[in-house]
């Protein structure tokens, strides 16, 4: 096999979520944020035996919000907006 055919690596991917919900009068609006980062990286060489290392971390944060109105005790009005 070539070098180029071996490679090591690792990722590490963590996450972390909140949310707030908060009634005022026939509104309830609900938001908050999960929140994830990865990072993989490589190790590998190429065909000239020349050391390879790939790094590729990345954020990604995925707002959402939630406003309802209570339009009777059998229905409501909702605005939403997430990022996912």
């Amino acid at each position: 096999t070539n070098l180029s055919d071996s490679y090591t690596g690792t990722n590490l991917l963590t996450a972390a979520y909140a949310s707030v919900s908060v009634p005022f009068g026939k509104f309830y609006l609900s938001t908050g944020a999960r929140v994830e980062y990865n990072r993989q990286q490589l190790q590998s060489r190429d065909n000239a035996n020349r050391p390879l290392e790939v790094d590729n971390p990345i954020f990604v944060p995925m707002p959402f919000a939630n406003l309802s109105y209570d339009l009777s005790d059998r229905s409501l009005l909702r605005l939403a907006y997430s990022r996912t």
